[in-house]
């Protein structure tokens, strides 16, 4: 279930539906289906959000005995564990976005770069 902070890009539901249910869009020979194409065209029109621009950063809270790593949002405070330190590449590239209210974690300032 998708709350008001998932954000999602059109591509990647396109490629989504692709791979996951191609009888959608494409016929028994791999050309598109006036269906699909519908279905493609639904998605394409959708509104861009424009959501609230929050802008965050991770804050390293310590390692655990399993070596997680807990990193805490500086803007809501919502803690997760994972596998990298707050400011690795592995983390950032994974938890751009705080799950929990949405901040724009691409960052280590207020400065926004929300787009």
């Amino acid at each position: 279930m998708m709350n008001k902070y998932d954000l999602v890009y059109r591509d990647d539901i396109i490629d989504a539906v692709k791979k996951n249910i191609p009888h959608a869009i494409f016929d028994d020979y791999g050309n598109y289906t006036v269906r699909g194409m519908r279905l493609l065209d639904v998605i394409s029109d959708v509104p861009v959000a424009q959501p609230e621009c929050k802008k965050g950063w991770w804050v390293e809270m310590g390692v655990n005995a399993d070596k997680t790593h807990n990193i805490v949002c500086s803007k809501c405070g919502e803690g997760y564990k994972t596998k990298g330190h707050a400011k690795s590449i592995a983390t950032r590239a994974k938890w751009k976005f705080c799950p929990s209210c949405g901040a724009d974690m691409r960052g280590e300032s207020d400065e926004t770069i929300c787009d």
